[in-house]
Formats: structure tokens, C-alpha cells, sequence
């Protein structure tokens, strides 16, 4: 092959790369897994972040800590207000549209209960507080915003409290009044894979639940329906499917405003039989 004589591009402009563990931190070994980023809808200058980071305090700690920035992300601080010991296992955030209130959903390292969380000032060192929680879930994954004076919060995560039977694991957790009170919406509306071959107790979706809010608070939720999952290949065969609510998800029949336009079912699959390793 004949030697590649093309200009090289010039670097983006703009573009900075930034490491976001403090300075006084940089010996730290621990593998920040799965790193999630907020920004302050108003004021993008306030950022929250998080990943697997231990609390520097070590293995005393009650606390585990979210990355914070007050100055677009120039730099950085640990501030320990999660109720989790010493790290989070799952952990996703959301500022509001309105005040700037600061929404999580986490999975606690002590004993894998997922907490429903809010900050009224994510930058204090006041503890985050428990708004609701259970256990047997999976994937947390916070959108929040404001409607008139009520904050609204949709977190899509993983049930597993009712896994035996046809499987409607994709949950998304619905709070209209900031919180205060969470209601489980399934949006899953077909049967999903049957595991228990695999040595589980039942049937389930893939662990990505994700919210999206529209502009005009059109509530979207998109997830894997898993459908096959043959325990010999490890493929499990897969729809990529979309759920719709168009009055803030606070309705009876809630995420069920559209069908798919082959079986009419609740939820368009928007790609069918998607086999992932």
C-alpha cells in the first residue's frame, strides 16, 4: 500500500480535554467505572458527575461521593453526599428544569437497594435524602424536569420484583409532585425471555431502561425487549423498543400512547431481533 501522504487535520477548535479527579486526589487506583455527567439546565456552569469512586475517607466511610464542578468543568471536587458506604454501584443524576434541584438514582454498595434521592444544593455537604426505595432492581437512570410548579422525575431502571411469569422488568419510576411520591409505570407489554435454563427464576428485559423528555414534555422510554436467551451461546436476541406518553406520564394507562405498526401492540419496536453478545 502506498504511504498516506495527507494533511493531517487540525485539531478541533474548542475542544478541551480535562481529567476530573481533584489534583489531590491523582494517586488514587480505583477503576471509575461507568461515569454519568449532569448539567445545571440554566446554568451550565454547575455540572454534577459520578462514577465507581470510593470515598477518599476509605473503608469507614458512610458515604460515597458525586464529582462536582461550579465553573463548566474547569475543575473539579468529591462532595460525599450519597447515602451509599464508600461507593455507589449504579448511580445516575438530574438538575430540574426550574429551582436546579438534584435528582439521583442509585444502587447501594452495602446491599444493592435502589435509593430514590434529592439535593437541593448539590454543591453542599448535606446528605442527599432517601425520597423511596426498594431492592431486586438494576440500572437506575434519572430525567427530571419542571411543569408549572412541580418538579417531575422519570427513572428507568430494571424491576425484578415481579420476574417469574411473561417477564415486564422495563420500569420506569414516576414521580409528578418532586418526588414526594413514585408510582412503577412497567412499559414492557410482551413477553420477555425466559432464563430460567440459565438458572434463573424467570424472564426478563435487557438492564437499560432510558427516559428521554421532549422539549414539549413529551415522555419517551426506550429498551431492549429481550426475547431469546440461549444460555449455550450467550447471543440473546433482542428488540430495540420505544414507549410514548404525551401527558407527563401521569395518567392510569400511563407510556402507552404508542403502538407498533405491526402487532398494534403498546411500544413501537423500532429494530426486531438484534442478537448482542
Amino acid at each position: 500500500m502506498p504511504p498516506d501522504h495527507s494533511p493531517t487535520p487540525p485539531p478541533l477548535a474548542g475542544v478541551k480535554v480535562i481529567n476530573m479527579i481533584p489534583a489531590t486526589l491523582s494517586g488514587e487506583t480505583n477503576q471509575d467505572s461507568e461515569p454519568f455527567l449532569a448539567i445545571h439546565p440554566t446554568d451550565p456552569q454547575r455540572m454534577a458527575a459520578s462514577a465507581f469512586t470510593p470515598n477518599p475517607g476509605g473503608q469507614s466511610s458512610t458515604t460515597a461521593p458525586i464529582f462536582v464542578s461550579l465553573d463548566g468543568g474547569q475543575t473539579w471536587t468529591l462532595n460525599n453526599i450519597v447515602p451509599s458506604p464508600v461507593q455507589t454501584v449504579d448511580i445516575t443524576h438530574a438538575f430540574d428544569a426550574g429551582t436546579g434541584s438534584f435528582f439521583g438514582g442509585v444502587l447501594r454498595s452495602s446491599d444493592g437497594s435502589y435509593l430514590q434521592l434529592v439535593s437541593t444544593d448539590f454543591a453542599s455537604p448535606v446528605l442527599m435524602t432517601t425520597q423511596a426505595s426498594r431492592g431486586d432492581d438494576d440500572q437506575p437512570f434519572v430525567r427530571a424536569t419542571t411543569v408549572g410548579p412541580s418538579n417531575r422525575i422519570y427513572i428507568g431502571s430494571n424491576d425484578f420484583s415481579q420476574f417469574a411469569g411473561t417477564g415486564h422488568t422495563a420500569t420506569v419510576d414516576v414521580s409528578t409532585n418532586g418526588g414526594a411520591n413514585y408510582s412503577q409505570v412497567r412499559v414492557e407489554f410482551r413477553n420477555s425471555a425466559n432464563m430460567t435454563a440459565c438458572g434463573f427464576s424467570g424472564s426478563q428485559d435487557g438492564p437499560s431502561i432510558r427516559p428521554s423528555i421532549a422539549k414539549d414534555k413529551t415522555i419517551y422510554a426506550a429498551f431492549f425487549g429481550w426475547r431469546t436467551f440461549p444460555c449455550n451461546t450467550g447471543l440473546v436476541s433482542s428488540d430495540v423498543v420505544v414507549v410514548r406518553d404525551d401527558n407527563g406520564a401521569s395518567g392510569a394507562n400511563a407510556f402507552q400512547d404508542l403502538r407498533d405498526s405491526g402487532d398494534n401492540q403498546v411500544g413501537q419496536r423500532v429494530v426486531q431481533g438484534v442478537t448482542i453478545p
